[in-house]
């Protein structure tokens, strides 16, 4: 009985192949997996029904038959009639000069299974990371076995330096916080744990809260790990405190402005708003600058400090004024351009004139009465970013307030003044009228 009398009915793939390629035999489960008749197939050689990617392999594993009698198993795809694919993987071995005999097995459903495996695996993955919250998978040991796009995005987590680790040693602060005892909880009690603001800490050293809650990971009854939910509600938390201190300033801003209202000179409404800024807002130093519109040179300049002794604030006072007159300094550039400036750092800025050498923050905005600068106010601070945007906002609106009390005042001086002058021609009148 010769070989293909065996391998007719053979329940794999069987093929004896030529030197030159042709093929010599094709068993009955093979033509029929591949869709061709036999005298279809004997006609044709293996290498015009091989995909581009499987040519360079079946080669080289034909040349190790040819050289050696045999080759370990090697997977190759073979095109079927219709167009589709047959994925094998073959063994190859000498039985006459000139001819290989390939044994192997048919893949295309072990393939197909593999292809839907990793298309689930990747619709997972893209779910997980189209998800705008941070998800991590710890196995019962504690180490990280996967999680999300949104925790190196947000986080700047590292693959190589985080998955495979263990979350506790990786991150001992977590400890301090009590997640270990989260953990725990969850795999012992099989149920939901969570935490409020919890704080971290990113590679960069910018610090973030977060709200977590965890989950057990089940298989059937069984816990195989955790999986963590982490909510980031930094921006939350900024814009609660934002809105805290917004409502605060308001009303303290308020009480400023009213002060104010009783004023009719223009060095009192200055002393008034510089007492309000100290006491009210709780702010150390700052200074008050009003120029002149015809010569635009400081008429008036207080420098209010609760930390510096009169000397260093008349000093301040001066450098100040010369530095205005020179046009130098952020204060001189606020009043010239109009436009306000928040300097949360002020070594960033060459021009800062730094009339204090503790000075590290400052709010600058322009007093203005119809567009037109008549003055400049200045908040210091002895911190870096030591204001905000919040800080600024109600700088100007006291800034606006001290404009509209000075143009109060100057309107009373005015009166005053005419009043003043025309009394003794009001006296001659009277006497001349008697």
């Amino acid at each position: 009985m010769n070989l293909e009398s065996i391998f007719r009915n053979f329940s794999n793939i069987a093929m004896i192949v030529k030197d030159n390629y042709n093929f010599q035999y094709v068993n009955r489960l093979t033509l029929n997996l591949l869709g061709y008749k036999e005298t279809e197939i004997s006609k044709m050689d293996i290498i015009e029904l091989l995909t581009p990617d499987s040519l360079e392999c079946c080669i080289k594993n034909l040349a190790e038959v040819r050289k050696k009698g045999f080759c370990q198993p090697f997977n190759i795809d073979i095109l079927k009639k219709n167009g589709n694919i047959l994925s094998t993987q073959l063994s190859g071995i000498k039985i006459n000069k000139g001819q290989t005999l390939l044994l192997g097995r048919d893949l295309s459903s072990e393939r197909k299974k593999e292809k839907e495996l990793e298309y689930l695996e990747n619709f997972n993955k893209n779910i997980l990371d189209s998800i705008e919250e941070g998800i991590i998978v710890l196995n019962p040991m504690g180490k990280i076995i996967q999680y999300n796009e949104f925790m190196n995005k947000r986080y700047q987590w590292d693959k190589r330096k985080v998955k495979g680790k263990n979350a506790f040693e990786l991150f001992p602060d977590t400890k301090e916080q009590g997640l270990m005892e989260v953990f725990v909880s969850i795999l012992d009690e099989k149920r939901m744990q969570s935490r409020k603001n919890v704080t971290r800490t990113r590679p960069d050293g910018t610090r973030f809260i977060m709200n977590l809650k965890g989950y057990p990971l089940r298989k059937g009854k069984k816990v195989n790990g955790v999986v963590l939910i982490l909510e980031d509600v930094t921006l939350k938390e900024k814009i609660s405190k934002q809105y805290e201190k917004a409502t605060i300033m308001r009303e303290k801003v308020r009480r400023i402005t009213e002060s104010i209202i009783p004023c009719n000179t223009v060095s009192q409404t200055i002393e008034k708003i510089a007492n309000g800024i100290s006491k009210e807002l709780g702010i150390e130093r700052g200074a008050i600058t009003l120029v002149s519109e015809d010569s635009k040179v400081p008429i008036l300049t207080q420098i209010f400090s609760s930390i510096n002794s009169e000397t260093e604030i008349k000093k301040a006072e001066k450098k100040l004024n010369d530095a205005f007159i020179h046009n130098k300094g952020l204060t001189a550039e606020v009043y010239k351009t109009r436009k306000e400036k928040l300097i949360k750092d002020i070594t960033q800025y060459k021009n800062a004139l730094r009339l204090f050498a503790d000075t590290k923050s400052e709010v600058i905005v322009p007093i203005k009465i119809q567009k037109e600068a008549i003055g400049v106010l200045a908040l210091d601070n002895r911190s870096t970013n030591g204001f905000d945007e919040i800080d600024l906002k109600f700088a100007l609106l006291l800034a606006n307030s001290i404009a509209t009390s000075l143009k109060k005042a100057k309107i009373y001086e005015n009166t005053f003044l005419q009043s003043y002058l025309i009394m003794p021609y009001l006296y001659y009148l009277l006497i001349a009228l008697l």
